[in-house]
């Protein structure tokens, strides 16, 4: 039974995917790195306003799909809702319901399908409570608006700073408050700690490189390929790409060997290979050598489609018409997957969303 769940979960760079324990001291050098990629002053202008109001009379749902357990197949997954907006979803139905059933049928597990239209963060969350009992985990298909989170201080030094929180979704008993009233939390109390995973399957921020139908259209039928086995996740060889600022950090050049072993990794470095830089990349990702890559490089987040590498920055739209074959990454880059940046006139898209929807799909 295949144990891998291939959805796009949109999450933070900040922490190393893998095993390291980060010191005091380092955890300090990350942040000072970190505050270099952030542009504090303009971090507001992806919020998109019909997104942060709190009040939306309109908002309908309705379920669109039951799919029931199966018993007889256990695998400790007991049910996953999933949330799909109605704009997208009467474009790709056919394929939509057929990532649910596929779900199913390998897990398992109940599925549940809501068509949301019109939605803000709290209906989003009140329809999540509404399903609790069993729920291990819900997938947002389309332009699922998100929560935001802001601090006045970030890092007690950095400055104001604000993010889409799907940590939102994912803490179903925690207290959310918004002290100020700008629509944005700025306190999380109580039980912060999240109670299911919340994924993102979505095409809706590319810009002008593909559409959404062609790009949600793409991703499932790779992901259906995956389910019925015509592509194997098989752990044959790993990439772990650093760039100057951590090159000195051995971990980050070496606990990918807790997922390929030894002996099936390369590990490239700013230090001591010579042709470290945008065009050995490249090359290396339409190799296919690598199933899975780590990038620890700095992405500013003023430029979300742009890798800022040491020798030559490289852009999302580069990447697109580049290739890759990797199936699976960690991007360890800054704002890479801050999918809320991208206006639909840009022509580059965004890095999450290139490697994680598109690019994946030209192996």
């Amino acid at each position: 039974m295949k144990k891998i769940f291939p959805i796009i979960l949109v999450l933070s760079s900040w922490v190393n995917c893998f095993s390291q324990n980060i010191t005091d001291q380092e955890y300090e050098r990350l942040a000072r790195l970190f505050a270099q990629d952030v542009q504090y002053n303009k971090i507001l202008t992806d919020i998109p306003s019909s997104k942060r109001l709190k009040s939306n009379v309109s908002f309908t749902y309705s379920t669109i799909l039951e799919l029931y357990e199966n018993l007889s197949v256990i695998t400790g997954i007991n049910k996953i809702l999933i949330i799909v907006d109605s704009s997208i979803y009467s474009q790709v139905q056919i394929k939509i319901n057929r990532y649910a059933t596929d779900i199913n049928e390998v897990y398992g597990c109940e599925v549940i399908m809501e068509q949301v239209s019109r939605a803000n963060y709290e209906d989003i969350k009140n329809l999540i409570n509404s399903e609790l009992i069993g729920l291990d985990g819900v997938v947002l298909i389309g332009n699922i608006p998100a929560a935001w989170y802001e601090v006045a201080n970030d890092h007690g030094s950095y400055g104001y700073a604000a993010w889409p929180c799907d940590l939102y979704y994912m803490d179903t008993d925690g207290i959310w408050e918004d002290l100020d009233n700008n629509e944005i939390f700025d306190s999380h109390s109580g039980n912060v700690q999240p109670e299911i995973f919340v994924g993102r399957i979505s095409t809706a921020n590319m810009g002008t490189l593909l559409s959404e139908k062609t790009g949600l259209e793409n991703y499932l039928d790779k992901n259906h390929e995956f389910w019925i086995g015509k592509l194997i996740v098989n752990r044959k060889y790993g990439l772990t790409y650093t760039d100057e600022d951590w090159a000195q950090t051995d971990y980050f050049k070496t606990d990918i060997q807790y997922l390929y072993g030894s002996a099936y990794y390369d590990s490239i470095s700013y230090i001591g290979y010579p042709s470290f830089g945008r065009a050995d990349y490249l090359n290396r990702l339409s190799n296919n050598r690598y199933e899975f890559i780590q990038l620890a490089c700095h992405s500013p987040s003023g430029a979300v489609n742009c890798h800022a590498m040491t020798g030559g920055s490289i852009y999302a739209n580069e990447i697109f018409n580049n290739g890759t074959e990797a199936i699976g990454y960690n991007l360890f880059c800054c704002s890479g997957c801050r999918w809320t940046s991208v206006s639909p006139t840009s022509t580059r898209g965004f890095l999450g969303g290139l490697i994680y929807t598109v690019i994946i799909l030209q192996v």
